[in-house]
């Protein structure tokens, strides 16, 4: 492991260059036969419209946009603050449940479910009747370089081609089929209960399909073909009959969230991709690509090439799923129909406890902080409607977060969850850890306002106790219903992100007037809590043996890294310890312990990387076995196929503590995950979820360049005998970082400082 020191953020260091070996382009290639389900899928898009991409025996594509969602919100009326605040300090025990019915919400907590505008299908036959045709073979090649994807059937009588992307210029997916035969292209809808059936027209060389959204909105999609191929639009579905072998088809979907008429406006766009034609299209698709991957960081592990192919994966695709706000929910723009009654997976909302803002944190050693501009968007475009909800709901300065927001601002209130408070805070410390990378003055000025504004709402919540000493108000720790005041996750997030705050402050030359506040909080700030055991604890008012998730303890080593002095380090090795001899997060079915949750994987892993870079190497390999899919992809929660009966005795060697939860009684803990199965259709058939690609991403590139004390490491976490490279990814302080390494020896390594 290479070292050097860095002072407040960058220092100009000594390049030291040697050429044995270069650094590569990496994995940039997926080859795989095609899936029979969109969760197993491949995927392509421009941050706004995205492809994925499956099918048994022909082409077919789920279509997904950013903005079509099931926009309607819980119009209830919540508690305001105040009132919160005087039930928790008169109530005999100090938890969120009541707010279950005192909100009005009475216990409901409805979580809105994807929307799939369309599905796109391409076959060389009408059907099955009573002899189903020789089934071709499907095989794709996903080419990362140029995102593009190349889908290929191949049998007796079919030998046909599709190459498709999707264009960020013009939010068109282009579509180009070469030899083959004539083939039956269809656009329908998927079933779904929540919405009445679409309006069909067919138009001269395209078809359009208007639906009307739950909340009002409407989305349209147009297909145009590049043939004389006559369009019919029925009840359900739009269809081209016999297009011919070689023809080029484009795909738009628009909505009222941007255009009066989304009808002319998915009209217009399809039928000016058709004018410029499929080269003009791909071409700029490629150009932007080729230019993404230039501008970041890259890296070829020639000894891991399961690794490299994943971290490329998860770069594509998370820049596949950002761009254009809104910024996507859980799933990213990685979801589909399931069946005629389940037409989406849940939820579509944003969760601001770390879903929202886990994907954010791999863009930035990967150098391409300027997904930090499309976060931020996505919250300045409703502005007006969160300051309104912060000012009635709490009093407050700023912008405050709750943990279920819709990409409208609108609030699904969550009962017990809903003060789950660490929300705007953990939200600056992604702007903050985007500005202590980049040192771009430019995206500072761009994201300060909503960063100032995060802060100042949990600022509004301090005050100082008897001592002088700031705290703040009662919350719920993530995922625990026991309120408490300091709540580590949000006291955590803050710190950084106001000293962060007041540095961008002074840079920028703004809120002068308000920097004494600042100073005054930072001064008198509230203690990190500690649990028996010596580990962080979730807040003083939680009793040690409560029950508790406990990943979100590592909050104040990572990612807040508030606290990573030595002391603050012994604390975050006790709190491994804790975790797994308590936390509800970690499971024993199976041969051996392992995370629940790739959130919890996350936090535990960035920690293990830091602390014990012995064991970092595994901790990254440990992270794909548990929840990467066969395509790449991430589930939510870990997934082994492996011996049941393994399994079985694991578990009943694991220990069972006892702990108490939110009312005081005893829940025994351990033994309720089903995270093993012997059935390998598991993991293909788990839906993903967009923040397993930035927590990997974080993860497998902190295995390569560490740089969150004030020191760059190089290769800190590699196995021995490793041979790989990475070119230009990013240390705090705007400091870019090229190192090569052949059998375990480092033989170059390049320091540039920011400019």
């Amino acid at each position: 492991m290479e070292r050097k020191r860095l002072g407040a953020f960058a220092l100009a260091l000594a390049i030291a260059v040697a050429a044995a070996l270069g650094c590569g382009a990496g994995v940039m290639r997926v080859d795989r036969k095609c899936a029979a389900d969109w969760r197993d899928g491949t995927f392509v898009g421009d941050g706004q419209t995205a492809l994925i991409a499956f099918a048994p025996h022909h082409f077919e594509w789920v279509v997904n946009r950013n903005d079509v969602i099931d926009g309607r919100w819980n119009d209830d009326p919540l508690l305001p603050h105040s009132e919160v605040m005087r039930r928790v300090a008169d109530g005999p025990l100090r938890n969120s449940m009541f707010l279950e019915e005192a909100d009005g919400t009475n216990g409901r907590h409805e979580h809105r479910d994807t929307i799939t505008p369309a599905v796109l299908r391409l076959r060389f036959w009408r059907g099955l009747g009573w002899s189903s045709p020789a089934a071709p073979e499907m095989t794709e090649i996903l080419d990362m370089s140029r995102g593009e994807l190349e889908m290929r059937a191949f049998s007796g009588k079919v030998d046909a081609e599709v190459v498709c992307c999707v264009d960020r210029s013009s939010d068109v997916a282009a579509f180009r089929m070469r030899r083959g035969r004539r083939a039956v292209l269809e656009m329908v809808r998927p079933e779904n209960p929540l919405l009445a059936p679409p309006e069909w027209n067919a138009r001269a060389g395209a078809i359009v399909m208007r639906q009307r959204l739950p909340d009002g909105n409407v989305y349209a999609a147009a297909l145009a073909v590049s043939s004389d191929a006559e369009p019919k639009a029925a009840a359900l579905a739009g269809e081209f009959g016999c297009i011919p072998e070689d023809c080029e088809f484009f795909v738009a979907v628009r909505t009222t969230r941007e255009t009066p008429d989304p009808s002319d406006a998915a009209l217009a766009a399809v039928r000016s991709a058709l004018a410029e034609g499929f080269d003009a299209v791909a071409g700029r698709n490629r150009r932007w690509w080729a230019d993404f991957w230039a501008r970041g960081g890259d890296v070829t592990l020639e000894s891991a090439p399961e690794v490299d192919l994943a971290w490329h994966q998860c770069l594509f695709s998370l820049a596949c799923s950002y761009g254009k706000p809104p910024m996507p929910g859980l799933n990213g723009l990685v979801y589909g129909p399931l069946n005629s009654t389940a037409a989406g997976i849940g939820y579509s909302d944003w969760t601001h406890d770390q879903n929202v803002q886990i994907p954010m944190f791999g863009f930035y050693p990967a150098n391409h902080c300027e997904f930090a501009r499309s976060f931020a968007a996505s919250y300045e475009r409703v502005r007006g409607v969160l300051e309104e909800r912060t000012r009635r709901l709490y009093g407050a300065r700023g912008i405050g977060l709750p943990l279920a927001l819709n990409q409208d601002g609108r609030e699904n209130a969550t009962g017990c969850y809903r003060y789950s408070l660490c929300g705007s805070a953990y939200s600056a410390l992604v702007l903050a850890q985007a500005w202590r990378y980049s040192r771009d003055m430019e995206l500072l000025r761009d994201i300060y306002p909503l960063m100032r504004d995060f802060v100042e709402f949990n600022l509004s919540l301090m005050h100082k106790d008897a001592t002088g000493r700031y705290e703040l108000d009662w919350m719920v720790p993530p995922e625990i219903f026991t309120m408490t005041r300091t709540e580590l996750a949000a006291v955590s997030c803050l710190r950084t992100s106001l000293e962060t705050l007041l540095e961008a402050s002074e840079a920028l030359g703004v809120d002068e007037g308000r920097r004494g506040a600042w100073r005054d909080v930072l001064a008198n700030y509230p203690l990190l809590v500690r649990q028996g055991e010596g580990g962080w604890w979730c807040g003083p008012d939680v009793p040690d043996d409560h029950a508790m998730w406990g990943g979100h303890l590592f909050y104040p080593f990572y990612p807040a890294e508030c606290a990573i002095d030595a002391a603050s380090r012994e604390t975050a090795l006790k709190t491994i310890d804790y975790l797994f001899k308590y936390g509800y997060d970690i499971s024993y079915f199976s041969a051996e312990p392992h995370p629940v949750h790739d959130w919890t994987a996350y936090y535990l892993y960035a920690a293990t990387l830091r602390l014990k870079p012995q064991e970092g190497w595994k901790a990254v390999g440990d992270f794909m076995r548990l929840f990467r899919k066969p395509n790449g992809f991430f589930s939510h929660n870990a997934i082994l196929v492996e011996d049941v009966e393994t399994a079985r005795r694991g578990l009943e060697g694991a220990p069972r503590p006892t702990r108490r939860i939110w009312d005081g009684s005893t829940v025994t803990i351990r033994g309720d995950s089903d995270d093993v199965t012997p059935n390998p259709a598991a993991k293909r058939l788990a839906a993903p979820v967009i923040e397993g690609f930035g927590a990997f991403l974080f993860l497998s590139t902190e295995s390569l360049l560490q740089s969150w004390d004030g020191e760059i490491r190089v290769f800190p976490c590699v196995p021995p005998g490793f041979t790989g490279s990475f070119t230009n990814l990013l240390a705090r302080g705007g400091v870019r970082v090229s190192a090569a390494m052949k059998d375990g020896r480092l033989v170059s390594k390049t320091v540039v400082p920011p400019r």
